[in-house]
């Protein structure tokens, strides 16, 4: 394996190792806790995968979590609006692949407190 393809492990051990929760965060050190979370898309009819069934568990293991930034995949905006509700204290950003910004996203939530957003943008 070549230097180059070892950064992004070392990057990703470098977040898991200083952002493992809000409950190991160091006093006087900032921090970044960040969860990566495929929601996979609410239109599936697929009993008991489909998104009613799961969506419940996603709120109480974010809540649970509170991580200061959530990257999701395959998320619709009607998911983004639910996290957005269960999550006090969160926004986001995001826009749907469609050209009329619907469909599929990959939307970024930030606990605000947390996170500044500079800049934002969709290509």
């Amino acid at each position: 394996m070549n230097r180059t393809a070892l950064i992004p492990w070392l990057v990703l051990l470098l977040l898991a190792s200083t952002a493992s929760g809000a409950e190991s965060r160091l006093e006087g050190v900032a921090t970044l806790a960040v969860m990566s979370f495929n929601l996979r898309y609410a239109t599936a009819d697929d009993g008991p995968n489909s998104w009613e069934a799961r969506k419940g568990i996603l709120a109480n293991m974010l809540r649970e979590s509170q991580p200061d930034v959530i990257g999701t995949q395959e998320c619709l905006k009607s998911q983004a609006d639910f996290i957005k509700e269960v999550l006090t204290g969160y926004d986001w950003i995001g826009a749907g692949r469609e050209h009329d910004g619907g469909g599929e996203m990959m939307a970024v939530f930030y606990r605000k407190e947390a996170v500044t957003p500079v800049r934002s943008g969709h290509f």
